[in-house]
């Protein structure tokens, strides 16, 4: 997904992918685009009962904040 967006946006931010990744990376809170892994630790959490057995009906942006960058 992430490639086929940064391919969407070189005409505004970048000359090619990498450049649309740098430049957004640095643009991000987090100043890194996500790994699989970030995704990964909060599925994990949130399957534990143990730890999160009581939560329901959340919204996890796992974004590394592009979700504010962009609104």
């Amino acid at each position: 997904m992430w490639e086929e967006l940064a391919l969407e946006f070189i005409p505004y931010v970048g000359k090619d992918k990498e450049e649309v990744f740098t430049n957004l990376s640095a643009e991000l809170p987090m100043k890194r685009t996500g790994k699989a892994a970030d995704v990964g630790n909060v599925v994990t959490f949130l399957a534990s009962d143990s730890v999160a057995g009581f939560i329901t009906g959340v919204c996890w942006n796992v974004d590394g904040g592009f979700t504010k960058f962009i609104t």
